[in-house]
């Protein structure tokens, strides 16, 4: 269906292009809903969706509904401002596969129809076929040689990309779904031939238990815009299948309330960690700090290490880590209640060499 009063954008015409991962439906609207409302609401953007399961959950046609459901999602995002639209569906071929795609204005939605809780069973060698029987795939190669080809596709031209989804690290991310995290991993495994900025989110650990339980984090518009997406996916599969995902479990009003982004692999980032001697500290996140802040850093080899906050005085505010560790991938949180608003620096000492960041305060 199309609108005469609109007329999609070529290539040309959007600046740069962000990419929102996801292995369910429900998933960037849960977690990160507000970050793809602001990217939707930028028209020189470009959005793209990805779905990289059915999330059928052993369910029949319960797909269809999920489906449908991101489409509304989309749909509501794209319609907060603006109400002439263009839509466009239909089938295109990537590594040999068919790939359902929806288009709606500045956004274009991807629906690879692997079969829920399968994609840990793919990376080990197991074959899937999708859930409408359309496609089949030998391993795990295939599927990130499908997935690949329409990130590719969407992103020719491009200069400015992003692309956000799931934290694969287990530490980092604990409680996740297996099919978020082997997401996740998709994209990692994948960055070497898409030189795009990565941001890795938390999910389901923003709220599993008392031990990481995480404040609320997000202003009045953000959680409006997250509640709003979520409610349009939410009622469009009620009104398809009677199932109401609000009804799963009380955590959902607590996820509406937070975005935490794990952390950012941006484009510089990713050519000093392929290219760091001995370590290397990535920017604090998220920075400006208004509740906590992850600092993250990779080793080597194993060494002594000290990571402490200061003051713009050098005075001692808070000393993270001081003992000696093994070689690896390593964040520490710091909760800021009792510090001013200002300007403080962070330090990581490794054995006898350094390095000093910024970080920002602004929560009070």
């Amino acid at each position: 269906m199309t609108n005469s009063n609109f007329h999609p954008k070529s290539l040309k015409d959007f600046s740069n292009i962000s990419f929102y991962i996801s292995a369910h439906q429900d998933d960037w609207q849960l977690f990160v809903g507000n970050l793809a409302c602001d990217d939707i609401d930028n028209k020189n953007n470009k959005t793209v969706f990805i779905y990289t399961t059915a999330g059928d959950e052993n369910k029949k046609d319960f797909w269809k509904a999920r489906e449908k459901g991101a489409i509304n999602s989309v749909k509501l995002a794209c319609n907060l401002l603006e109400k002439h639209y263009f839509e466009a569906q239909g089938t295109e071929s990537f590594n040999k596969r068919p790939i359902t795609y929806f288009k709606y204005n500045n956004t274009v939605s991807y629906f690879m129809r692997l079969p829920d809780n399968k994609l840990w069973d793919l990376k080990n060698g197991i074959p899937q076929r999708t859930v409408d029987n359309s496609s089949n795939y030998s391993g795990w190669n295939t599927f990130l040689k499908t997935l690949s080809a329409i990130i590719s596709y969407e992103s020719r031209n491009f200069n400015d990309i992003w692309i956000t989804t799931h934290e694969p690290s287990q530490e980092r991310n604990p409680y996740s779904h297996n099919d978020h995290r082997m997401t996740g991993l998709s994209i990692i495994e994948l960055a070497s031939e898409h030189l795009g900025n990565i941001v890795l989110y938390k999910d389901y650990s923003t709220f599993y238990n008392k031990q990481i339980y995480l404040e609320p984090n997000l202003d009045s518009k953000a959680i409006m815009q997250k509640a709003g997406v979520f409610a349009g996916y939410d009622k469009t599969v009620f009104d398809e299948s009677g199932h109401n995902t609000y009804n799963e479990t009380v955590h959902y009003t607590q996820w509406i309330h937070r975005t935490y982004i794990s952390r950012i692999i941006n484009l510089e980032n990713r050519k000093k960690i392929l290219n760091f001697d001995s370590f290397f500290l990535a920017q604090n996140t998220p920075n400006p700090i208004v509740i906590d802040t992850d600092f993250s850093f990779i080793l080597k080899k194993g060494a002594h290490v000290n990571l402490s906050i200061y003051n713009p005085q050098n005075e001692l505010v808070k000393e993270l880590l001081d003992k000696t560790i093994k070689s690896g991938d390593y964040s520490l949180r710091w909760k800021v209640p009792d510090c001013r608003n200002g300007v403080y620096f962070y330090k990581l000492q490794v054995d006898n060499e350094s390095v000093t960041k910024k970080c920002i305060v602004s929560g009070k």
